[in-house]
């Protein structure tokens, strides 16, 4: 389940960041949460919220034992024609693609050209 991205945001053409801290129980819940940034501040963490509450993981092989741990990870919501393109790529450090870089897909929704989430290592 991913976040929801409200039509008037789109409508809006905003485009945002999320940096995000998980702690997940023996029995892969998601219980613990910390959003370490926020872009536009507080703007999409509702939905984040609520999405990741219903996930569920499972345990990597090497933890055989089910240990709890914890997951770290980034949302970029990127809009076509982003209103605060500007403030987006300077706090949020992600490049907005060149026109020729972005989708021929047409099967998409072409107001956001990509909802991505990035593992920390």
């Amino acid at each position: 389940m991913y976040p929801e991205y409200h039509r008037e945001l789109a409508e809006r053409r905003v485009s945002g960041c999320l940096k995000v801290k998980i702690g997940i129980n023996q029995d892969g819940e998601p219980q613990y949460f910390n959003i370490s940034q926020s872009f536009p501040r507080d703007l999409f963490n509702k939905e984040l919220l609520k999405a990741t509450k219903r996930w569920n993981f499972e345990p990597h092989e090497s933890n055989t034992r089910k240990k709890p741990g914890w997951l770290t990870f980034e949302v970029v919501i990127l809009t076509k024609g982003a209103t605060n393109q500007g403030k987006f790529e300077k706090i949020c450090r992600y490049p907005v693609p060149k026109k020729k870089e972005q989708s021929k897909d047409k099967s998409k929704n072409e107001d956001v050209l990509s909802m991505i989430a990035f593992l920390d290592k």
